[in-house]
């Protein structure tokens, strides 16, 4: 519900703005030029940092007969206006060091004062600077609005420049954009409010209010101007104006206008004889005035044009995605809801997860079963429903998409049929901590309604069209339905893919298991970690086989299950040492090994250790950890025994429990778990942290276990101890 506030908020803004926010940002990028273009004009003195006042009064005093004005603008440069021995006056720019005149002080062109005028009022004088104010107004909220967003969508302020996970073009820049322009755009809107502000008086600028003497001073000789000692102490880049006595009395004197201070300064002694403080309001003002122009900083200036090509980006960018969100948010049916014996729910952010449920829709009319699909804030009672089937995405931290953030509320307001069964299918990425969340969360509320399952919950990497036919697959044949899924909206062009070589191969033990392990590096220096994931690309194709990766020798280290005919595995097993294979790395932030836990426990079952197995060797603080592995028979056991013996040896593996299902012990890694219930409570109350990596079918034994000895022994609930990421899991 706050989501869709900051979200009606945001795109409201920006519609009601938009036509003035597109003026601002043209006219403004044309501006930007000009302090770039004054940046470059050659009237900045050497070392100006360390020329003092005196330096500089004091050589112009001597080449001139008079001084009338002296100033240093934004950009460092000498103005003045002085009168010539001859009686000629000379206005422009100056050399500090030398006295010598630059070059006259050119008036802006005609056609930035143009741009200008428009900028700031749109031609239309007082009426034109309140709606440009009133703009820079609506874009600081603009940029508030879409800052709230931007840190839901990234899962948080801890994420804000974690990767950006890809949909589309539109939606990657515009989040990409709005990272690194979001400061200078809101900087540029506040002081355009400011600015605006104070043209229509309604922030006061105070004047400063000298103290003058009472009694006429004392005549004494007069100093040279350039031995004036306080003109000596201050530096020219300090000083914004000088304004000279108007005669030789000694009560007429130098004003010094600093940039935070005014100085009134005796002719004949340079006795300072009043200090005040530039006002605050006239400090912001200027302040504003060089953020919102950027002159004086070419740096500066150009990052503001920069902002101003962002800011024509997200209005296209930003209307895109709307129109794409609202061409997304209809479906089609042609059956009446309460006649449907399958009911497709779905829930989606922009649209991606709804093209599956459409083509699995299709599938099913194809196979003239009768099926509606609905939105999951569309949620009612369907009076002939047999079974729910819902695709899911998950936002940000764990969060429902906007189209079903409603959901789980209005599920709990209706009865439904305990005839019904459902499955729930996730998409989500890896890249996020809460993968597939709410697609567990979904999954829970059901079975608190007393529904009964047809599938645990599948998850859907990065829209993985494999992944999902394979889905298909295992459902069809529990429905004994044959469909034909139509994929020609779904396929995707691979990512861009990097090249590893082989380093190592060891080749399977032999047995049933029928594993092996590859150790493969990069050409190219690459950022990872044990427990992220390793794509590949078997076909070339958008079929795309994840990995679950460890870390070892500063290479990437696999464990593959090799598959009778196995697309992904049998590509993996004909390689061999030296040769090149293609792939790419995908960050998995919530299967990480905890950095600050005293104690770990690690579970797993087959080719599930491979993770385990790096972060074992990265256990540098030798933090206690615990390793629950789970094979089918002894034999399988070699191929990791070198490794595992060598970590035990150093201390960074505490302990190893194994289990063989094939062997006459006969059980699994949850049965073990089982019998050292007290030591899994304790670590659990002791704020240890349990990781679990393998088959879905071997973390759902677990969780169930781990449900149980939480309530032998008084703990919280198992979801209690996963939010708070004592409970970590990689499951396929």
């Amino acid at each position: 519900m706050v989501r869709s506030i900051w979200r009606y908020s945001h795109l409201s803004l920006a519609v009601a703005s938009s036509l003035f926010v597109v003026l601002a940002a043209v006219t403004g990028l044309l501006l930007s030029i000009e302090p770039v273009s004054d940046q470059l004009k050659p009237y900045k003195a050497a070392n100006f940092n360390a020329i003092s006042l005196a330096e500089t009064l004091g050589v112009m005093h001597q080449s001139y007969d008079e001084i009338i004005s002296f100033t240093v603008d934004e950009n460092d440069f000498l103005i003045a206006s002085v009168i010539t021995d001859g009686g000629q006056i000379l206005e422009g720019y100056f050399n500090p060091i030398t006295g010598e005149f630059l070059g006259e002080k050119k008036e802006k062109s005609p056609f930035f004062q143009m741009i200008t005028s428009l900028h700031r009022s749109l031609f239309l004088k007082g009426i034109g600077r309140f709606f440009v104010g009133l703009t820079s107004f609506l874009l600081s909220l603009i940029t508030i609005t879409g800052l709230f967003l931007l840190v839901k969508r990234q899962g948080g302020w801890k994420r804000f420049f974690s990767k950006i996970v890809y949909e589309n073009f539109a939606q990657f820049y515009h989040v990409y954009l709005g990272r690194i322009s979001l400061l200078p755009i809101f900087i540029v809107s506040l002081t355009g409010v400011y600015l605006s502000m104070v043209r229509f008086e309604l922030i006061p600028q105070e004047k400063i209010q000298h103290v003058y003497p009472k009694e006429d001073p004392a005549e004494i000789p007069k100093m040279a101007l350039a031995d004036l000692e306080v003109f000596k102490r201050l530096k020219l880049s300090d000083v914004k104006s000088v304004e000279f006595p108007f005669s030789e009395d000694r009560m007429d004197y130098y004003t010094v206008d600093l940039h935070h201070r005014s100085l009134l300064i005796d002719q004949y002694d340079g006795t300072i004889i009043s200090e005040q403080p530039i006002p605050i309001s006239s400090v912001l003002a200027s302040i504003s005035l060089q953020l919102h122009t950027g002159k004086g900083n070419t740096w500066w200036a150009l990052s503001l044009g920069m902002s101003c090509v962002a800011l024509l980006f997200f209005v296209y960018s930003g209307f895109s995605m709307s129109l794409k969100r609202k061409k997304n948010s209809k479906v089609q049916n042609n059956i009446d809801p309460d006649k449907a014996k399958y009911i497709l729910l779905v829930g989606s952010e922009m649209g991606t997860t709804k093209a599956f449920a459409s083509a699995f829709q299709q599938a099913l009319i194809n196979a003239n079963q009768s099926v509606y699909l609905a939105f999951m804030n569309e949620f009612q009672r369907f009076e002939a429903a047999e079974q729910f089937i819902v695709f899911t995405s998950t936002y940000g931290q764990g969060e429902a998409p906007q189209s079903a953030h409603k959901f789980l509320h209005i599920l709990s307001q209706h009865e439904l049929p305990e005839s019904c069964t459902f499955s729930v299918v996730g998409f989500g990425s890896y890249a996020y901590e809460n993968y597939c969340k709410y697609a567990f969360d979904v999954h829970q509320a059901f079975l608190d309604r007393r529904l009964k399952p047809l599938l645990d919950v599948y998850t859907i990497h990065d829209k993985s069209q494999e992944s999902f036919e394979q889905w298909v697959a295992t459902w069809q044949q529990l429905m004994n339905l044959r469909l034909t899924l139509s994929t020609k909206d779904l396929c995707r062009t691979p990512a861009k893919l990097t090249e590893f070589e082989i380093q190592k191969k060891w080749p399977p033990s032999g047995g049933l298991e029928d594993t092996f392990l590859l150790r493969i590096k990069s050409r190219k220096s690459l950022s990872f970690h044990s427990g992220d994931l390793f794509a590949i690309h078997p076909l070339n194709d958008h079929r795309e086989r994840l990995y679950s990766i460890g870390r070892v020798e500063s290479g990437i280290q696999l464990s593959v299950k090799h598959h009778f005919n196995g697309m992904g595995s049998g590509y993996l097993y004909k390689l061999k040492k030296g040769e090149i294979l293609k792939g790419r790395i995908i960050a998995n932030p919530a299967f990480r090994f905890p950095k600050s836990a005293r104690e770990v426990v690690m579970i797993a079952n087959g080719t599930g250790i491979a993770p385990f197995l790096g972060m074992l060797y990265e256990n540098k603080p030798k933090c206690k950890v615990h390793l629950y592995l789970g094979l089918k028979e002894k034999k399988s056991f070699q191929l990791y025994a070198d490794q595992l013996n060598e970590v035990l040896k150093t201390k960074q593996l505490f302990r190893l429990v194994t289990v063989f299902s094939r062997e006459a012990q006969n059980g699994y890694v949850q049965h073990k778990i089982a019998q050292d219930e007290k030591f899994i409570a304790d670590i659990l109350k002791e704020k240890g942290v349990l990781m679990i990596c393998g088959s879905l079918n071997m973390y759902m034994g677990v969780l169930q276990c781990l449900e149980t000895i939480c309530q032998n022994q008084g703990l919280h609930p198992v979801n209690y101890y996963i939010e708070k990421k004592q409970i970590k899991s990689d499951c396929y």
